[in-house]
C-alpha cells in the first residue's frame, strides 16, 4: 500500500508554470505588438512587461556607463581591465 501511494505521488505531481522570460516579452515588443497584446499572448500582466522594459533599460544606462569609464581609463593610460 505504501509503496502505491509512493508510486501514484511521483506520478501526480502538479506541473509547473512555465514564466515567460523577460526576453521574451521585450522581443515581442519590438516588433510592434502593444503590451496589452504581449500581456494576454503570454499569459502575463503589463506590470511585469514594465518591469522587464525598466531593467533593460537601466542595463542599457548602466553599460553605457561602464564604457564611458573605461574610456576615461584608456584615455588616462590606465589599464582597461
Amino acid at each position: 500500500m505504501v509503496l502505491l501511494v509512493l508510486g501514484l505521488s511521483a506520478v501526480a505531481r502538479p506541473a509547473r508554470a512555465v514564466r515567460p522570460s523577460c526576453d521574451d516579452l521585450l522581443s515581442a515588443l519590438t516588433v510592434g505588438q502593444s503590451r496589452e497584446q504581449v500581456a494576454r499572448d503570454f499569459g502575463t500582466t503589463q506590470a511585469r512587461i514594465g518591469v522587464c522594459a525598466d531593467q533593460a533599460k537601466q542595463r542599457d544606462r548602466q553599460e553605457a556607463r561602464r564604457e564611458q569609464f573605461e574610456a576615461r581609463r584608456a584615455e588616462r593610460g590606465l589599464s582597461v581591465e
